[in-house]
C-alpha cells in the first residue's frame, strides 16, 4: 500500500468512519483530526518534503509531499509557519515527471496563493459576463 494511502486517505476514511459512529462527539472528531495533522507534520522530512513511496528504484516521484501539503493547507495550516514554508519551498525546486504530482502541485499552490491573497478559492477568478 503506497505511503500516500496512509499519510492522506486513511486518515481521512477512519475519520468519517468515526463521526458516523454513534456515541462519537464532535471534540472527539476534532481530537481525531488535530492528531492526523501533527502525525502528518511529525513524518515531514529535514529536506520539507514527506517520505516519497515508489513502486521501482528508477519510478518518478508520486506527489506525496504535494499531496500533504495540500492537506494541511485544506485544514487551515497557514503558508508562513516553518513547516509548510519549508514544504513550498522544496516542493518549488524539486523536478516532478508524473501527472498526478503536477496536478497536486498546481492545485495546492494555487489554493495557497489565493489563501495569502485573500478570497474565496472555490470562486472562479475569471470575471462573470
Amino acid at each position: 500500500m503506497s505511503r500516500l494511502l496512509v499519510m492522506c486517505l486513511v486518515p481521512a476514511v477512519l475519520l468519517s468512519a468515526v463521526a458516523s459512529a454513534p456515541g462519537v462527539t464532535d471534540s472527539e472528531v476534532v481530537q481525531a483530526c488535530e492528531k492526523a495533522r501533527a502525525y502528518l507534520i511529525k513524518q515531514q522530512l529535514p529536506s520539507g518534503l514527506w517520505p516519497e513511496d515508489k513502486a521501482a528504484e528508477n519510478a518518478g516521484t508520486y506527489g506525496t509531499s504535494e499531496a500533504v501539503l495540500a492537506a494541511l493547507a485544506y485544514v487551515g495550516e497557514h503558508p508562513n509557519r516553518d513547516f509548510m514554508s519549508n514544504a513550498i519551498g522544496a516542493g518549488l525546486q524539486r523536478r516532478l515527471d508524473t501527472t498526478y504530482a503536477v496536478s497536486m502541485r498546481a492545485m495546492v499552490y494555487s489554493f495557497l496563493m489565493v489563501k495569502v491573497i485573500g478570497g474565496d478559492a472555490t470562486k472562479s477568478a475569471r470575471p462573470s459576463g
